[in-house]
């Protein structure tokens, strides 16, 4: 399973996740929600806070294994290509 990492929508706001091959959201991977894309994207450079749920440990896990996210001062950073 190898899902881009990006900003979605949602009614509660954006947030940084990942889409399935039929682009359906597949995961929520930021704690918080973003009041505007800009700021879901600088987050994703910057570092965000994960969203600390059973079900997200073990993708997380997986993510930072397989380089698509490093830790940084406590918070998830996103890898630039």
């Amino acid at each position: 399973m190898n899902y881009q990492i990006q900003v979605l929508k949602s009614a509660a706001g954006y947030y940084i996740g990942q889409v399935d091959e039929d682009g359906f959201p597949f995961s929520r991977l930021s704690a918080s929600y973003f009041a505007t894309r800009g700021a879901a994207n600088d987050a994703m450079c910057v570092g965000f806070a994960p969203k600390a749920s059973a079900e997200n440990l073990q993708l997380l896990e997986d993510l930072i294994t397989n380089n698509r996210l490093e830790v940084v001062a406590g918070k998830q950073l996103l890898k630039t290509p």
